[in-house]
């Protein structure tokens, strides 16, 4: 199958935010979303961003689906869903 159309959905949304304490996950995600769509329009690809309006939902599984949803009524050849996680390890020496 050779892949055509991506759909592009930005993970977090303003009512479910991510973490922001060191960074705005939020933010960041939006600029990697951003240029993962810029990225692949330039390599030719017919690309459709799927992130949910402003304050859509509060629930993960929501925000989720929709973009999810909107891939498949356009009949998307692959999804693609960015997410920032930021992770904070401690160690013991």
């Amino acid at each position: 199958m050779e892949i055509k159309k991506i759909a592009v959905r930005g993970g977090h949304t303003e009512l479910c935010t991510g973490a922001s304490a060191l960074i705005d996950e939020l933010t960041e995600d939006r600029k990697v979303t951003a240029a993962v769509i810029k990225y692949l329009r330039e390599l030719g690809y017919e690309v459709l961003d799927v992130t949910p309006p402003v304050n859509y939902t509060s629930s993960s599984s929501t925000d989720l689906l929709y973009g999810v949803n909107k891939a498949n009524e356009w009949g998307a050849d692959l999804f693609i869903s960015t997410l920032i996680k930021l992770m904070i390890v401690i160690m013991e020496h």
